[in-house]
């Protein structure tokens, strides 16, 4: 993909790289400023680059995401209070432990449509879901980009999906995630990045997607790594405008829709109605939630992707007055602080945590695998994707539906057997207590460089 003339038909990504083009010299390569960084893995060379203090911060927003909520002898945090001192003195907005997973707490504080977010996880992804171009770099290229706030503009391969129809009871977003694994995207996407020898970015479109939420394209975007691409971008419509609005940030608002007959490398259709729940197993196959009746030992819900207000509401109307059955034991992990809010004040925590949930903090270690571990002889289901991409699945992946089934029933299943889909109305009024963002005051930034 290369950047295009305003006056000829553009992708989602073509806009919003021309948006932020800045002038060269003539000859010169392509660059595009960046507005924001999100931090999320941490890895030590880039953390020693910014905690070093060398260079000054070019980037308008940077955010580290310290999710070390549990700590014990043998997990320590990834964060001392030097490194959070000279992030701070750096200009660096930190997240601290319980505020939430970086991806959900971004796309709630900070992420606007048609901005690009340059950050070190791919989960991030999910940013896409609000019109945000989310690309994830190396510690040297993001080192280089906070310090002089420019990147060369990637070269990027376009593969367009276009959703129809509208979900059927009982099938929400994560069936559609799942479905594009079932049916073999994964390998039309590496044919296009060997093809293009770009990385791909999926661009989401058709009337389907006037009918999702920000948080429901959120988790579709997220699946992009799960099927080889580098990124993905829905539009920006009135969706994002009430999302904005409800977080009390509508100036971040900007309308973005692809321009008809856009170039793309690759296209695919895709009718919701025709979607049935789905399950994916730890070995990585997909199947119908009808097939399977396994018995589960652990189930956890929420995390990044499934643990959206949307998601636990459905949650706890589904197992309102349900009690656990047999030896199950449920975990809740809410995305992030807001939503811890909102269900506590809504009365719905009081639900699921009377059907036999624990509550617990969304530490980035239960993402990667490390928390909450089952043994071999245990079954797990969990509404979030546990590790990285191409990496080995520990537990059973599903939809929140499905997942209010197996509580309700120990076992894996079809939840169309529950008969009533849960009917929600999400509060407009937004908690956006910003208490574990700590920003250094300007004053004290500016001395301090």
């Amino acid at each position: 993909m290369t950047i295009r003339p305003s006056d000829l038909p553009r992708s989602l990504a073509q806009k919003i790289l021309t948006s932020r083009l800045e002038p060269v010299d003539a000859g010169g390569p392509a660059r595009i400023r960046v507005e924001q960084v999100a931090l999320a893995r941490l890895e030590r060379p880039l953390l020693t680059s910014l905690t070093a203090g060398t260079h000054p911060l070019a980037v308008e927003t940077t955010v580290v995401y310290d999710s070390d909520c549990t700590l014990t002898a043998e997990l320590t945090p990834r964060l001392s209070a030097v490194d959070r001192q000279a992030l701070a003195n750096s200009g660096c907005i930190i997240g601290r432990p319980g505020l939430g997973f970086a991806g959900p707490v971004h796309l709630e504080r900070f992420a606007s449509p048609g901005r690009i977010v340059l950050t070190d996880d791919a989960r991030l992804a999910m940013l896409g879901g609000l019109g945000c171009l989310a690309l994830p770099l190396g510690a040297a290229e993001l080192a280089l980009a906070l310090t002089s706030g420019s990147l060369d503009a990637p070269q990027l391969a376009v593969f367009q999906l276009q959703l129809t129809g509208r979900f059927a009871p009982f099938v929400g977003a994560r069936d559609l995630a799942l479905e594009l694994e079932r049916i073999g995207l994964a390998e039309r996407v590496a044919k296009l990045k060997a093809e293009s020898g770009h990385p791909v970015v999926l661009e989401f479109g058709g009337t389907a997607t006037r009918g999702l939420s920000v948080d429901e394209r959120a988790l579709v975007a997220s699946a992009a790594p799960s099927l080889g691409a580098l990124t993905a971008l829905f539009p920006s419509d009135e969706k994002s405008e009430v999302f904005l609005r409800d977080q009390r940030r509508s100036k971040a608002f900007r309308a973005l829709s692809v321009d008809p007959g856009a170039p793309c490398g690759a296209y695919h259709s895709l009718e919701l109605s025709s979607l049935e729940p789905l399950i994916r197993e730890p070995g990585g196959r997909v199947r119908f939630a009808r097939e399977l009746s396994v018995p589960v030992s652990q189930v956890i819900v929420g995390g990044d992707s499934g643990g959206s207000l949307r998601a636990l509401l459905t949650a706890a109307t589904l197992l309102k007055s349900k009690r656990l059955s047999g030896q199950l034991d449920l975990l809740l992990c809410p995305a992030s602080r807001q939503v811890l809010e909102v269900l506590a004040r809504e009365g719905a925590l009081g639900d699921l945590v009377a059907a036999g949930a624990r509550v617990i903090e969304p530490d980035r270690r239960l993402l990667e695998g490390s928390l909450h571990v089952t043994t071999p002889q245990q079954t797990s289901l969990r509404t979030f994707v546990t590790g990285g991409a191409g990496q080995a699945q520990p537990a059973y992946l599903a939809s929140m539906e499905t997942a209010a089934y197996c509580i309700a029933s120990g076992h894996l299943g079809d939840p169309r057997a529950l008969r009533r889909p849960a009917r929600i109305t999400l509060p407009r009024a937004l908690p956006t207590d910003d208490t574990l963002l700590a920003r250094q005051p300007r004053s004290t930034t500016a001395a301090s460089a």
